[in-house]
């Protein structure tokens, strides 16, 4: 699944749609691959798709069967596919501009990542607080988005899609000075 995970974090839309599902008796990697095709959905504009598969990946996600399968010796894959549906959902929502939705998703999708214990590679690929950054900026809650960014920033040091937010969330509130300073 770490290809389909690359590929969302990268925005690359077209290899995603271009990906085959996966046969019926994988459900985890099915679950993800939904997810990954939802996010190419919503990032094309074509939202009953994104619906769709965040559907699909709703109820995968709520099998609790996950609780008993694990990543590593401390992670369940019930953990990946909760922060999937959320990010998901959220980014939906954001598109269709319904910030308090969008907002909400994605917070639970922090505390839900919040709680993952240090594992090596990240069990999940892409820092929540990235995209609740984005959408806190698509608000109009810079002083959020800003908090978010140096949030992640604590956890992940010199992230390069953190400081880029980091530096429109402190431009958006003209923190000029200190904008030009992170980029």
């Amino acid at each position: 699944m770490t290809p389909l995970k690359a590929r969302t974090q990268l925005g690359r839309w077209d290899e995603i749609v271009a990906t085959p599902k996966p046969a019926e008796d994988l459900a985890y990697p099915t679950a993800i691959w939904h997810y990954a095709q939802g996010m190419a959905a919503l990032h094309q504009a074509r939202f009953d798709d994104a619906q769709a598969h965040l559907t699909a990946l709703a109820t995968a996600a709520a099998d609790p069967v996950w609780e008993q399968a694990h990543i590593g010796p401390q992670h369940t894959l019930a953990s990946t596919l909760k922060i999937a549906e959320r990010m998901l959902s959220g980014e939906l929502a954001a598109a269709r501009k319904d910030y308090p939705a969008a907002l909400a998703a994605l917070q639970q999708a922090e505390t839900l990542e919040d709680g993952l214990v240090y594992y090596e590679p990240p069990v999940w690929h892409q820092p929540v607080r990235q995209t609740l950054g984005a959408v806190q900026l698509a608000a109009g809650q810079a002083a959020a988005a800003e908090a978010s960014y140096r949030q992640d920033l604590l956890r992940y040091q010199d992230n390069g899609w953190s400081l880029f937010g980091l530096a429109q969330a402190l431009r958006a509130q003209k923190k000029n000075e200190e904008a030009a300073a992170t980029e």
